[in-house]
């Protein structure tokens, strides 16, 4: 009975994880760079940071934001980068001292 209950299930979310692929993932759909650039900017939060293990390929992606889109800027950040994790990993350690 429970195979069926999960054989039904992915039955049933199939169709809107095709449809989520095909509108966000697919780099003809008109929401890729949204979606891209969103993902860009998580670097931005410490928490996200964290999580994300950043490499300096994913300060490449800030590119898509006009503003960052210059070689002196990308490489700014990447030289930044290290400082950032830092950051990200010392605001953790804090937010979860302060919880206990």
């Amino acid at each position: 009975r429970q195979k069926d209950i999960f054989q039904e299930a992915r039955r049933c979310v199939r169709p809107a994880i095709s449809y989520f692929l095909q509108k966000f993932n697919h780099q003809d759909s008109p929401l890729f760079g949204i979606v891209r650039l969103f993902k860009a900017l998580r670097l931005f939060c410490p928490l996200r940071a964290r999580k994300l293990q950043p490499g300096l390929n994913h300060v490449d992606e800030l590119r898509l934001l006009p503003a960052l889109d210059s070689d002196d800027t990308i490489q700014h950040l990447k030289n930044e980068l290290p400082s950032l994790q830092a950051i990200g990993r010392t605001y953790l350690d804090v937010l979860h001292c302060n919880q206990q």
